[in-house]
């Protein structure tokens, strides 16, 4: 039988990055002496997905980004004897050692590895991904991955997925389906390949009018229901 192919989001989907990135800003801000309260924590976090979200719009470059979450964050402490090019690279030394699954992942990845072909696209870094994926054994369950600064574009630009199609073996667009946490990304890049889209939302995110997925699970049981017993089947 035929394998389909199934192009899944990292972060939020099948690793924890929110758990990991609240870990490594928490570590990060204690090396430098900083506030670890939930209000600084929260503060960051904010700070961190508006920029990716103007990323995946194409106002921001990526080395841009990394570095005025800090500024940002710096600014709104009063803080100025400390560099955000020194704490980008305290947290990214620390966030590469996250690698926690989502409860279920890592089962979910065993069973349906006989009906689909896995490929990760992230918009992760390279160098944290990398480290991500393998410390987590992540890399080992998959077939292809494909990381957003590798590749010089990023979802949910059509172009990411052209570059995915071009490199997967015997790749065929009608056998893909694609899964994913972020509607601006993940679905929104699906939507505009041409590929059905499921999203993946455990965490009952709202709803956007205008990104509309072929399908939503809120855990990986619906998921694999869906793949295999479901309208993909």
């Amino acid at each position: 039988m035929r394998k389909k192919i199934l192009l899944i989001d990292v972060d939020d989907t099948l690793l924890d990055f929110t758990s990991g990135e609240k870990t490594a800003i928490k570590l990060t801000l204690d090396r430098f002496g900083l506030p670890t309260d939930e209000k600084t924590i929260n503060e960051y976090h904010e700070f961190n997905e508006k920029l990716w979200k103007a990323y995946e719009r194409g106002e921001i470059t990526k080395p841009e980004l990394v570095i005025e979450r800090f500024s940002l964050l710096l600014d709104t402490l009063s803080v100025s004897n400390v560099s955000p090019q020194e704490m980008n690279a305290e947290y990214f030394d620390n966030l590469k050692l996250q690698c926690e699954y989502r409860i279920g992942a890592k089962e979910f990845l065993d069973k349906i590895k006989d009906y689909y072909r896995i490929v990760l696209i992230t918009n992760g870094t390279t160098m944290i991904q990398n480290s991500r994926l393998r410390l987590s054994g992540l890399i080992d369950k998959v077939e292809k991955v494909f990381i957003s600064e590798q590749l010089g574009t990023k979802k949910p630009e059509l172009k990411f997925f052209r570059i995915v199609e071009n490199g997967v073996d015997d790749f065929r667009k009608e056998d893909c389906v694609l899964c994913g946490d972020s509607l601006t990304s993940d679905v929104l890049g699906g939507i505009n390949y041409g590929i059905p889209t499921v999203w993946f939302n455990p965490d009952d995110k709202p709803t956007d009018e205008k990104i509309k997925p072929s399908y939503t699970v809120r855990d990986f049981d619906e998921l694999y229901e869906l793949l295999v017993n479901g309208s993909f089947a």
